[in-house]
């Protein structure tokens, strides 16, 4: 994978990660005044055996393996 390939990746990623962010803060805020909505929106976020978050943490790491698997290095000397 290019240098400019893996910038570009990580910055969607990113970007991604900050827009999901920014909805699920504006939904929370929202819904907070609603004790059922506010249960249900804890447990998929935080997760009684993983939630959303462990779940995007898990694919993160997955990724950052198989991009560090494809990368070769060329020592000069």
């Amino acid at each position: 994978m290019a240098p400019y390939d893996l910038a570009g990746l990580v910055a969607f990623i990113s970007e991604l990660i900050g827009r999901i962010w920014q909805n699920w803060g504006a939904n929370w805020s929202v819904g907070a005044q609603i004790p059922y909505y506010m249960e249900k929106a804890t447990v998929g976020v935080f997760g009684e055996n993983g939630g959303l978050l462990y779940w995007i943490n898990d694919k993160l790491l997955w990724m950052m393996e198989q991009i560090l698997a494809g990368l070769s290095f060329t020592v000069a000397g």
